[in-house]
């Protein structure tokens, strides 16, 4: 057994004696328990002793220990913390920081920041770690920072990883009143899942419909063959004409917060993209719309533009606006099918400037 004093004021236990492992007897743990109460009260006095901690004794012999966890930086909100853990963490200092929310290739890029990932490819006679392990633990502990408020700091040390995966030894967890909603807190907008939904075709064709991730800028270069050039008007969309990495990679980046990109996906195609950049003051928000060329006829751009207005209401957008050419029939039809309210554009009479309420 591994016997660890419970106290909330003594934070690293090994400094002080509140740790004894390989206890194979209950006598034995007994026995700790008094020497390790007399080592305590003699190193820490003022500390506030609740009693032991008995856990089963975890034997991974050459797995790494590492340190994972969540501290609150004054200016950035939450940050996840990855690096090389034990006692001599602090001597050591091999840790890399990023801001949640984590997905698997920034989970990646912060482990390869450190000195120990090198070892945890393996090298030698020592084979590979468990990888993947460490990456779900990283993504984990953003989920945690995304969701729960109350939560400002979390320490795992030590993370043993080797090519078993991962276990946690140790773990220290600081709570405090929470002060406004968890992603409040965050410098970077978590992915909006609850902005996913489904709309079909009058024939029942079935197309899921997400907020866009980095991830998609492959699927959208792809996209940019598949539209027609002419509907390529509106400056949203206009450089996916480039079909470039970089134009891609500008489009399906975004923060989720002033900005909202609605994809629409038929099978692991691209179908159409509804686009709002908001002002700062959340006034208005710019509206696009973009179809496949195969599926312009489809009633997908109007299905689109409703999720589109849903979502930018949500994020506090209190008008919609669309500016178009005249020449663009489909957008006057779709615009007022929505209840846009239509004017000519002030500084251009050849555009068409619409606008809806979303207050209601």
């Amino acid at each position: 057994m591994a016997l660890k004093i419970r106290s909330r004021d003594v934070i690293h236990k090994s400094d002080v004696g509140g740790v004894a492992l390989n206890l194979a007897t209950p006598a034995e743990v007994e026995a700790a328990a008094r020497e390790m109460n007399d080592k305590i009260a003699r190193a820490f006095p003022g500390a506030r002793r609740e009693g032991f901690i008995v856990q089963e004794m975890i034997h991974r012999v050459g797995a790494y220990e590492l340190i994972a966890g969540i501290s609150t930086d004054a200016t950035f909100g939450p940050v996840i913390l990855f690096g090389h853990g034990g006692t001599a963490v602090e001597i050591v200092r091999d840790k890399s920081l990023e801001l949640p929310p984590l997905n698997t290739a920034l989970a990646r890029a912060q482990i390869e920041r450190t000195r120990i990932a090198a070892l945890l490819k393996g090298f030698r006679d020592r084979p590979a770690a468990d990888i993947d392990a460490v990456v779900n633990v990283l993504i984990q502990l953003s989920r945690i920072a995304a969701d729960h408020a109350e939560i400002s700091e979390i320490d795992i040390n030590p993370l043993l990883c080797d090519t078993r995966g991962v276990i946690a030894v140790d773990c220290r967890i600081r709570v405090s009143a929470a002060v406004g909603s968890a992603q409040s807190r965050l410098a970077i907008r978590p992915y909006p899942q609850t902005l996913e939904s489904e709309i079909h075709t009058p024939e029942g064709q079935l197309f899921a419909v997400r907020p866009i991730k980095p991830e998609d800028e492959p699927a959208l270069r792809h996209f940019a063959d598949e539209v027609d050039t002419r509907d390529l008007w509106h400056g949203f969309f206009a450089p996916l004409r480039d079909r470039t990495h970089e134009t891609a990679a500008r489009l399906s980046q975004i923060d989720y917060d002033r900005e909202m990109t609605l994809v629409a996906w038929d099978g692991a195609r691209v179908a159409g993209l509804a686009r709002s950049t908001a002002d700062p003051d959340f006034e208005a928000g710019e509206c696009a719309v973009i179809i496949r060329a195969d599926l312009r006829e489809k009633g997908l751009a109007r299905q689109m533009f409703q999720a589109l207005l849903r979502a930018i209401a949500a994020q506090g957008v209190r008008r919609a606006v669309l500016v178009f050419p005249e020449t663009e029939t489909r957008m006057l039809t779709l615009a007022g099918d929505l209840g846009f309210d239509l004017a000519v554009a002030p500084d251009d009479a050849s555009q068409v400037r619409a606008s809806k309420s979303l207050q209601s």
